[in-house]
């Protein structure tokens, strides 16, 4: 964090370069946070662009109100969305979408924490993961995103999404039942 501080003080006082270490920093996270939400890889590059130019745009309001990352988290969640509401983007019911077979490679793999899995195994896997997360409404979709997939804390995601501890911990608990549900509910 003193490092963020220190490249924002950086920047504003006229080093590009920093700006430039700012984007190497938080490039993989925006992008990672960005697909988790869209699922959609062309989508996402775009977004990240869109991202940093408006962290670029904005950085030099930046408050330290909270600590850099939560910040960027909460552009990139809010630039996801609007990019999805502008794309009119329907979630496709899961049911649809994962036969029985599949769900046997999951729970093989969920029971199993095999390293031996090929690449095309890992990416049927992610393809499922991905539309299982994009079943979800999207408050619980993004929840299950900044916990499970970037690891924040639950004040990290209040921060975030502007909401308080206990309603991440309550939209957290539904997400995973929704899931839970959802994945149970698939013919075997």
């Amino acid at each position: 964090m003193d490092k963020d501080i220190e490249l924002i003080k950086q920047f504003k006082s006229g080093d590009k370069r920093a700006f430039e270490q700012i984007v190497q920093g938080y490039k993989n996270i925006v992008f990672n946070t960005c697909f988790s939400i869209t699922g959609n890889r062309a989508m996402c590059e775009d977004i990240t662009q869109e991202v940093f130019i408006k962290i670029y745009n904005s950085i030099t309001g930046f408050k330290k109100k909270s600590s850099l990352s939560t910040w960027i988290y909460r552009i990139t969640v809010n630039t996801a969305l609007n990019e999805l509401r502008k794309k009119k983007n329907e979630f496709i019911p899961l049911e649809t979408n994962i036969n029985a077979d599949e769900k046997l490679k999951l729970e093989d793999v969920l029971k199993s924490n095999e390293p031996g899995l090929t690449g095309m195994e890992k990416q049927e896997i992610s393809e499922m993961a991905q539309k299982m997360l994009n079943s979800l409404p999207e408050k619980y979709r993004i929840i299950i995103v900044l916990k499970e997939i970037d690891g924040l804390s639950y004040n990290e995601i209040a921060d975030t999404m502007k909401i308080s501890v206990g309603k991440v911990k309550i939209w957290l608990f539904r997400a995973r039942q929704m899931l839970k549900e959802k994945y149970n509910s698939i013919d075997m």
